[in-house]
């Protein structure tokens, strides 16, 4: 089930990268069926919050009409930033699964490690590595023709 849920979350990633925006793509599951959706919109915008994880949080809050997502799932394809860690922890999302790692910018597994330094309430489980290779061959294809 996390790769078929994280094939989802690519196809948003896909939709992202179609109007030139940094392809992350994320889907938001509850008992097994995806509630939200949501990619990256930063430029399309001309909002920094338009992150997909923050979309997803936003439409699934108001889809299950609650302010906190205990029992749902978060499949995002790129390592979350801080703004989008505080959002997972603040909306109580019981999972969050990662496609690609972050480097630079993510601060689950890399960088800050925010959840673990201990100033979160609420924290997930984390689970990783999910479909990583399609993520980052994504991003990979992004980048490659920015450059070029």
């Amino acid at each position: 089930m996390k790769t078929s849920f994280m094939s989802f979350a690519l196809i948003e990633a896909e939709k992202a990268m179609k109007i030139n925006e940094i392809p992350v793509g994320t889907v938001i599951v509850k008992d097994g069926k995806i509630v939200s959706k949501g990619y990256n919109k930063v430029q399309k915008t001309q909002n920094p919050l338009m992150h997909a994880e923050m979309i997803a949080i936003k439409k699934a809050c108001k889809v299950l009409n609650t302010k906190y997502l205990t029992n749902c799932s978060l499949y995002t394809t790129l390592e979350p930033c801080y703004m989008c860690a505080g959002g997972i922890s603040n909306a109580k999302i019981s999972n969050l699964y990662i496609g690609a790692e972050d480097k630079r910018f993510g601060c689950i597994l890399n960088g800050l490690q925010v959840y673990k330094n201990g100033n979160f309430n609420y924290i997930p489980v984390i689970y990783s590595e999910i479909m990583e290779n399609e993520c980052q061959d994504l991003l990979n294809i992004f980048f490659k023709t920015l450059r070029c």
